[in-house]
């Protein structure tokens, strides 16, 4: 659904932690709204105390985020302390009299905002949030659960078939989702774009062939090592199945990393009809990731000059793994961590077990083989050869793949390779998910009922019919 954040230093703030105080009033649920400049996260906490002390867990709502752990949840003279070691950070929070409001602060590498928490209730109920647009019955098209085998991987697919009433040489488009695992539905932060694009485009003419991703619901989970050119095999099976069902008018549609898979397997088959990028990357990807958390930054309100700085320290890390050849990246890159970054303050203030966590998490992430891939990958190579017609939309809101720079990239790409057949348009005020949206951060979302924009789909319908 969307291109990974690896954002290193601050703004992993998507997390936080809380607690309460005297026994019988700091246990049940609690909620508070973190604000961060313009941007506001919902939070929702649950506190409980055991033989042994407190414990707790806490939500992201908005983003879909449940029942992450705190590594510890200490009560002590009035005061609350919880921990959460994955991002190095800390909330402390002190009752008023009530007993119902916790004002307290929450810290992250040197950076600090108030935090104020609401007691709600003690049966763990969470903000539930609106989603008009998921599709109803009745339907008046065909929906058909289907799978078949990738004989490249040997692994069986599973996924959604959906046809209008008269299926007879309509266009199909094999759905391609975003970086992660996710649904046939590519459901994040409970919304379904893939089924929402379905339902719109059965009521309007054109199949779709939406399927899970590896290791979700029906399809096999396979390699864990798996990087985009293994997922491209996955696409490469469903446009041969389709085939097999008699469909000849077969096209591509990639969100995000799903952009970057389409023109690896429409460049190298010529039945492939049409492509549409929805934020599909056009730049190098490593540029992709460092400019995006500088983007992710400025959408939440930090000052310029601390999100050049994390953009920064991000473009080094990321170049290093980029150009790294050597046999041992983790290694390599924990010691090239170390060098370059343990004496810069904001670093240099955790303590040792923040500083071990922070940059395990961070080798974790950078060691991956779908992490190596990605950086090393310039997807104007397979654009270059795409030869079928293409539509790339990208949103002006977008702060995970950034909309002038990278519809200029596709632009240029294509120009080169020869097709004359595309079409680039900015949707104004759109985001990543193509929603309407403020500022376009990420923790923006799932707070947005809107899981798509209308125009979106749209432009989508009348291009494909008029591409066939």
């Amino acid at each position: 659904m969307k291109i990974r954040t690896h954002f290193i230093l601050s703004f992993l703030l998507l997390m936080l932690c809380t607690c309460s105080n005297i026994i019988a009033q700091i246990t049940g649920t609690w909620q508070g709204i973190l604000k961060i400049q313009t941007t506001e996260i919902p939070l929702v906490f649950h506190i409980s105390k055991t033989d042994s002390g407190y414990i707790g867990s806490f939500d992201s709502p908005s983003q879909m985020a449940n029942n992450l752990k705190f590594n510890s949840v200490i009560y002590d003279n009035d005061s609350i302390t919880c921990l959460y070691n994955t991002i190095a950070m800390k909330y402390t929070g002190k009752p008023d009299s009530t007993g119902k409001i916790i004002n307290g602060i929450y810290t992250q590498s040197g950076f600090s905002v108030p935090l104020q928490l609401k007691k709600t209730s003690d049966d763990g109920s969470v903000i539930i949030y609106k989603r008009p647009q998921e599709p109803k019955p009745p339907f008046p098209y065909s929906s058909e659960d289907v799978s078949f085998l990738n004989p490249t991987s040997h692994l069986k697919i599973a996924g959604t078939l959906t046809l209008p009433s008269n299926s007879k040489n309509v266009p199909i488009a094999v759905m391609i989702t975003g970086s992660g695992q996710q649904d046939r539905n590519e459901e994040i932060f409970g919304h379904k774009p893939f089924w929402v694009i379905a339902d719109y485009f059965a009521r309007n003419g054109i199949g779709v062939l939406r399927d899970d991703d590896r290791g979700v619901r029906g399809t096999d989970r396979g390699n864990a090592n798996a990087t985009s050119a293994d997922f491209a095999t996955d696409v490469n099976a469903a446009v041969d199945y389709l085939h097999s069902r008699g469909y000849t008018n077969i096209g591509l549609i990639g969100h995000s990393e799903g952009g970057m898979i389409a023109p690896m397997v429409a460049s190298k088959r010529k039945d492939v009809k049409f492509i549409v990028l929805l934020a599909g990357p056009g730049i190098p990807c490593n540029k992709i990731i460092y400019e995006q958390t500088y983007l992710s930054n400025k959408a939440m309100g930090i000052n310029d000059s601390v999100a050049r700085f994390n953009e920064a320290c991000v473009k080094r890390i990321t170049d290093y793994v980029k150009n790294y050849n050597g046999n041992d990246l983790k290694n390599g890159l924990s010691t090239y961590y170390d060098s370059a970054f343990k004496k810069i303050p904001q670093i240099n203030s955790l303590n040792n077990e923040q500083y071990a966590n922070l940059k395990k998490s961070l080798l974790n992430q950078m060691d991956s083989p779908w992490m190596v891939y990605f950086l090393k990958y310039n997807p104007a190579t397979a654009l270059e050869q795409t030869k079928c017609p293409v539509l790339a939309l990208d949103g002006t809101l977008d702060t995970q793949v950034p909309c002038e720079e990278d519809l200029h990239a596709i632009d240029v790409a294509l120009k080169k390779g020869g097709n004359k057949h595309f079409e680039t348009k900015a949707m104004l005020g759109l985001n990543h998910l193509f929603q309407h949206a403020k500022t376009g951060g990420l923790p923006e979302y799932g707070t947005i009922e809107e899981t798509i924009s209308p125009e979106v789909l749209q432009i989508m319908k009348d291009w494909i019919l008029k591409a066939k």
